[in-house]
């Protein structure tokens, strides 16, 4: 007998998205995501879209990882399921991943945790933290959004308590 996936439930976009809104089939790039002593620990992701530019701080992050948007399809099922909107930036009150962490983890145990999911165009970044991010969006354009495809070297990384590779991303 085969166990049933777990799959996520609970999604909320929330309030605060980078501006100009996506749409379906037209999100932000993830351009870079950092985490370590330069950033003082807090997981900082950059975000670009027709010109624009906007970064994403997200503070007293427990876990993070990135992944191809294509291999988050359950993601996408279970939101469009529950009727929310296409969005950047949403939490996630259930997930396998939030469950994951929490069993195994003394930080999960001891402070409420919350799933945020960061959609990009290409890949999508999903932070388990205690606080929720503060969203920057830069009044000055960039000089040429990035539109190739990203290929994805290091992806995740843990808080405080252990290494925290950067995501590598190369053209």
């Amino acid at each position: 007998m085969t166990e049933k996936a777990f799959v996520p439930h609970g999604f909320c976009l929330l309030a605060d998205q980078p501006q100009p809104l996506g749409s379906y089939g037209h999100l932000w790039e993830i351009v870079d995501v950092r985490m370590g002593v330069s950033t003082d620990w807090d997981l900082h992701v950059a975000l670009e879209m027709d010109g624009h530019s906007a970064n994403v701080i997200f503070p007293n992050v427990v876990s993070y990882r990135a992944h191809d948007e294509r291999e988050m399809l359950e993601y996408w099922g279970a939101r469009a399921h529950e009727g929310v909107g296409v969005g950047s930036l949403y939490s996630v009150s259930e997930s396998a991943y939030k469950s994951e962490i929490q069993a195994g983890g003394v930080t999960g145990l001891s402070f409420p945790l919350t799933h945020f999911l960061l959609a990009g165009n290409n890949i999508c970044v999903e932070v388990l933290s205690t606080n929720p991010p503060e969203v920057r969006n830069n009044t000055a354009s960039v000089a040429a959004p990035h539109v190739r495809r990203r290929r994805v070297l290091a992806a995740s990384g843990s808080g405080k308590g252990g290494a925290a590779p950067l995501l590598r991303m190369f053209d």
